[in-house]
């Protein structure tokens, strides 16, 4: 029971989502069309970020299994379980084991004889479920908008929208891998679309429409 509490699956302490919307100053132009080109134009940008889901350092394919949790070792660099920013080596192996019989009367009694002494596959490991951390999500999307009158009560809406503008790739944890038996730990690319953009023009009737807001269209990050 003692190794089974700890952090949800979905846990994410902490979440930044921050979006503004500007809107450009119009500039004064004697000329109708300098002002219908020049003026109506917003920005608007959303940013999110936040912490990367807990996943557990496990010894086989299954996470489940209670006998599948390692020993977490101490000495020097084990203070933290993983390497930031190292993709192919991102779970500090060194700092886990399999468990081991701490004499030779104990494993002769208690482990399974089929792995050589003093591994002893049968003992609970001390390393707790969700013990690690993948790497934190980032992204930025950005929008250029310009509203124009066209007439008393039909208006025009230019949009162009860029999605994932950082074009960094996120990463998420080696979820249920056998990161003892394999040196390192490689993350995975998090699923998603890559960069990209939109261009849109539309017209509407002021009397039955709105126009839209200056923030990105939102999209599955």
């Amino acid at each position: 029971m003692r190794l089974n509490k700890s952090l949800a699956d979905f846990n994410t302490p902490r979440v930044l989502v921050a979006s503004v919307t500007w809107d450009l100053p119009k500039p004064k132009m004697s000329s109708v069309v300098g002002e219908k080109v020049l003026g109506g134009w917003e920005m608007g940008a959303i940013f999110t970020a936040h912490d990367g889901e807990p996943f557990s350092d496990v010894v086989g394919q299954n996470s489940s299994d209670p006998f599948s949790f390692p020993e977490r070792l101490t000495g020097p660099g084990s203070n933290t379980l993983v390497n930031p920013g190292n993709r192919d080596n991102y779970v500090k192996t060194q700092c886990f084991s399999v468990p081991t019989a701490p004499t030779q009367a104990f494993y002769n009694t208690y482990c399974n004889p089929a792995t050589p002494f003093p591994t002893c596959t049968n003992l609970l490991g001390n390393a707790r479920r969700n013990i690690l951390a993948s790497p934190g999500y980032k992204n930025f999307d950005f929008s250029l908008n310009q509203n124009t009158r066209i007439t008393e009560r039909v208006d025009t809406q230019f949009r162009a929208e860029f999605f994932k503008v950082l074009n960094h790739p996120n990463f998420q944890g080696p979820f249920d891998t056998n990161t003892i038996d394999q040196p390192g730990a490689r993350c995975y690319t998090r699923l998603g679309m890559p960069a990209t953009f939109n261009l849109r023009l539309k017209s509407f009737s002021r009397a039955r429409s709105k126009k839209e807001s200056g923030c990105p269209t939102s999209l599955d990050n």
